[in-house]
């Protein structure tokens, strides 16, 4: 999960960052005797956790309501925080039903 935070910075595409980090995360699920649905929901989760660094998704919304990104991004930031814990927990310490 901490390297698609990191992976997620500089790849901001999901599809990009799967295409360069989906097969090590494989073969480290494979090593680590866990499904692949494990590797591929982690990174996921990376994903979305750091996608609130970068609110692109927000920017329409921004352009419509009149503020900036400096207007909101301190609240996403803190979400951020609060979201990568509460995730770094779950995929660590939560079992697995598949």
């Amino acid at each position: 999960m901490i390297s698609a935070c990191i992976v997620n910075i500089f790849v901001p595409s999901a599809g990009g960052q799967w295409q360069i980090q989906g097969p090590v995360m494989v073969e480290a699920a494979k090593a680590l005797n866990l499904t692949p649905a494990i590797a591929v929901n982690t990174v996921t989760i990376g994903d979305l956790v750091t996608n609130l660094l970068q609110p692109f998704f927000v920017l329409p919304v921004l352009g419509l309501s009149g503020l900036s990104l400096k207007d909101i991004w301190g609240y996403c930031m803190v979400a951020m925080f609060i979201i990568f814990f509460v995730a770094a927990i779950g995929v660590t310490f939560l079992p697995v039903s598949f």
